[in-house]
Order: C-alpha cells, then sequence, then structure tokens
C-alpha cells in the first residue's frame, strides 16, 4: 500500500503476511480518498485458509461473511 503524506493517510492494496510466508490480510483504501475503505477485504488464517472477507463501498461495510475455522 501507500501512504499518502502522512502515515494516518493510507490509499491503494494493502498486503499484509504472517512470520511463515502466508498471506494473512489483503485490503483496499480508496485511491482518491485517503483511509476510506474499498472493495474486498480478506483475511486468512496461518495456513492460507480463507476465514473472513468484507466488502465495501464509499467507505461503509455492504457485507461481512467468515467462513469455517476448523482445521486452521
Amino acid at each position: 500500500g501507500y501512504i499518502y503524506n502522512n502515515p494516518f493517510y493510507c490509499v491503494g492494496k494493502w498486503t499484509e503476511w504472517y512470520e511463515n510466508g502466508q498471506i494473512k490480510r489483503e485490503y483496499f483504501f480508496n485511491d482518491s480518498i485517503p483511509n476510506q475503505k474499498e472493495g474486498i477485504w480478506k483475511w486468512y488464517g496461518e495456513k492460507g485458509k480463507l476465514i473472513k472477507k468484507e466488502v465495501y463501498k464509499n467507505g461503509k461495510i455492504i457485507s461481512c461473511k467468515e467462513f469455517n475455522l476448523n482445521n486452521e
């Protein structure tokens, strides 16, 4: 992701990783409005399994789904 003019202004795509190299979270901020959540936000368990998905439009959550956490 990008930090726009200040550490508190996030824009674009962001990705976080676990120490084991697996993706932890992928999320997006509006490219024109810093810190405004946009698009699909995904959380993964340490083994790479999708555990949660949220969808944002214009900074507001429009859906949220949590997935089965067994074996993660």
